[in-house]
């Protein structure tokens, strides 16, 4: 049974969906593009749009493969007031990544209607392995939760009574292939992000996350986590 587990596992990190057509994230920026190109689609659409730079919580997750100025949108995105878009550019100063921040409310639900359009767009996700692209491509839209789960329950923090938890409502994937051999990780997460302690606070985030990566890439996470997946397999028939 274990193994057959594992061999869906893996069947499912091979499995995408095929998205031949041109595609565009907001306002018809696109992967590839330069800060300046962005910025200027962006206002050009009549979007509010600046360049600002990265901080520890931008970059905990993705700082070796950005760089540390971005473009900031801010406006009505995906019919939500007060949502925003980062685009992160990698080191050849293209657009890499995107993340949508689209509601934070004391209640969950904003992203119903939100999977509902994506799962018509890119169709059904696969939500099983989502942990498996967490923890193998490190896609940027976690790296605000993966930040504060990190630095609000380091052992300076625990003995003054701060803690951080994260629990996913929905944590959603999509692989898209395109022409040119690329990838496309479309990542939907709901989730609650209770920070106790003085001033603490509990929220829940509506994000969406666009990255780009290469098929060397995808081939390089491929083979790592076949090789795990072989270690934990030799390990457990040692164990039993």
């Amino acid at each position: 049974m274990k193994r057959i587990l594992i061999v869906a596992i893996i069947l499912a990190v091979y499995s995408t969906t095929c998205f031949a057509e041109s595609f565009t994230i907001h306002s018809d920026v696109s992967f590839g593009m330069s800060m300046n190109e962005v910025l200027k689609a962006e206002q050009d659409a009549g979007f509010s749009a600046k360049i600002e730079r990265t901080d520890e919580a931008d970059t905990y997750n993705c700082q070796s493969s950005h760089q540390s100025s971005y473009v900031k949108v801010s406006g009505k995105i995906a019919g939500k007031n007060g949502a925003s878009i980062d685009y992160h550019f990698d080191n050849s100063e293209k657009l890499q990544s995107a993340i949508y921040i689209l509601a934070a409310s004391s209640n969950s639900g904003e992203y119903t209607s939100i999977r509902e359009a994506l799962i018509k767009k890119y169709g059904e996700p696969n939500t099983e392995i989502s942990e498996v692209y967490h923890a193998y491509l490190k896609p940027c839209v976690y790296s605000h939760f993966d930040w504060a789960n990190y630095y609000y329950n380091q052992e300076n923090y625990k003995r003054v009574g701060y803690s951080c938890s994260i629990d996913y409502y929905y944590n959603d994937s999509w692989l898209l292939t395109q022409d040119d051999g690329s990838y496309i990780l479309v990542t939907g997460i709901e989730a609650k992000e209770s920070i106790t302690g003085k001033g603490g606070i509990t929220f829940v985030l509506t994000t969406i996350g666009y990255q780009r990566f290469t098929g060397d890439e995808i081939k390089e996470v491929q083979s790592q986590f076949e090789s795990d997946v072989e270690e934990y397999e030799n390990q457990l028939n040692n164990d039993l």
